[in-house]
């Protein structure tokens, strides 16, 4: 269940706490003590040695900083250029909660993995071939919660209510704080009306409304694991492995590329593969958590100026900035490993 913590107190504050997706980590600590992956370059290195990497990269406030008008969160290009290198190297997905549509435009770059909304619509490069889709029935509750959001807050002043398609985005950045209230109350209220079929997240500065499923960005890097053939640890694991994800596919109303036809569209990684992935926000700790739990990498929470530096994360690593992140995507490019990209 997503929990808020209520918006008095936070004036000033450049973010809204959530509690992820997943259940909560009693081993997660906070930022300040964890290391910065800058300066552990020599140990990740070493735990890359003989490893098939994957990169995994969340958008706003990773790659571009966070900025007033969402629109306007575009991507630099020293930025694209890295984001392109490292593409080249390893396979690289970008997971993030704006739809496949503004995500590809924002990036411009088709040697990527996209997975938008939160994870509910992954695309494989070139963002026209489907490896998943998660809760399309919903489709029609999420277009009228957002046009009736639009009508409601029309009349307050810096609004805007973001369609990304598989979630709604609420953000209220430019709005005034004493409007937050009343913002926060619509988009319950919008919740409330569709009987449990919908259900509230938050983030910075923005509250969301998505299908009412047990998927986040956690289980989309698991989906992307499975997909670039990650998880085949031996032919039973495998065997035991599709049956399960089969079921749980079934259960959230998931739409998969044939699997019969999978081979010749992406590239079966080998069982080794160790993936990172980088991202600033709540809902990347899904994905953190993943990895951690499930051995098959690591995670790098990224710390925005303002945000909530103490609160608590599962990542293995921190950076300080997106300056940062483009630093240590560099370093990444020149370290040694055996997997090279065919794309």
């Amino acid at each position: 269940m997503i929990v808020c913590q209520p918006l008095t107190g936070l004036i000033g504050m450049d973010v809204t706490h959530e509690a992820s997706d997943s259940s909560s980590d009693s081993t997660q600590t906070a930022p300040s003590q964890k290391p910065n992956a800058l300066e552990n370059l020599n140990d990740i290195e070493k735990a890359l040695e003989h490893r098939h990497l994957a990169v995994f990269l969340d958008y706003d406030g990773t790659l571009t900083p966070i900025v007033e008008i969402p629109s306007e969160a575009k991507i630099s290009n020293k930025m694209t250029n890295i984001v392109a290198k490292i593409a080249s190297l390893f396979p690289t997905a970008i997971i993030t909660g704006r739809s496949i549509p503004v995500i590809t435009n924002f990036v411009q770059l088709k040697n990527l993995y996209y997975a938008g909304s939160h994870g509910y619509d992954i695309r494989a490069p070139g963002a026209k071939q489907i490896v998943c889709q998660i809760g399309g029935k919903y489709l029609p509750l999420l277009e009228k919660a957002r046009d009736r959001l639009r009508n409601i807050l029309k009349h307050v002043p810096g609004n805007d209510v973001e369609d990304n398609k598989y979630a709604i985005s609420v953000h209220y950045r430019r709005i005034e704080s004493k409007h937050w209230e009343f913002v926060e109350k619509a988009v319950d209220a919008e919740i409330a009306a569709c009987n449990g079929q919908l259900k509230k997240g938050c983030g910075k500065m923005v509250f969301e409304i998505r299908p009412n499923l047990d998927w986040h960005k956690g289980k989309a890097v698991r989906e992307l694991l499975r997909t670039l053939g990650s998880c085949q640890a031996n032919s039973s694991q495998g065997e035991s492995e599709s049956k399960t994800n089969s079921a749980s596919a079934d259960s959230i109303g998931m739409k998969r590329k044939d699997e019969s036809t999978q081979k010749s569209v992406f590239k079966q990684m080998k069982k080794d593969t160790f993936a990172i992935y980088i991202g600033d926000d709540t809902t990347d700790e899904d994905a953190f958590r993943e990895l951690e739990e499930s051995k098959r990498g690591f995670g790098i929470r990224v710390l925005s100026k303002g945000g909530a530096i103490t609160q608590k994360t599962s990542a293995m690593f921190v950076l300080n900035s997106v300056d940062e992140v483009g630093k240590f995507l560099n370093k990444l490019c020149e370290m040694k490993t055996t997997y090279e990209s065919k794309f």
